[in-house]
């Protein structure tokens, strides 16, 4: 489960912060927040897409882990 919550939180990140630098970046091509705003901007938008992908392989892998071993918990009961 908190995988899930990780993952949704990580989601959240690229809607609010990637999403609208883009936007803004395409619409206008020009940036005013200066050089700090602007290094923190693209550090937390690299940041957040690896995140996100980084979340998907951790659920992946939890998935596989859960149905390699699946016969040993039976077993077990």
């Amino acid at each position: 489960m908190s995988f899930k919550i990780s993952l949704t939180v990580a989601d959240l990140i690229v809607l609010f912060v990637y999403a609208p630098t883009q936007i803004i970046w395409i619409s206008t091509y020009n940036w005013y927040g200066g050089d700090l705003l602007c290094r923190t901007t693209k550090f937390i938008n690299t940041f957040s897409l690896h995140l996100t992908a980084n979340m998907q392989v951790l659920i992946a892998a939890d998935r596989l882990y859960i149905t390699a071993h699946l016969r040993e918990v039976h077993q077990v009961c």
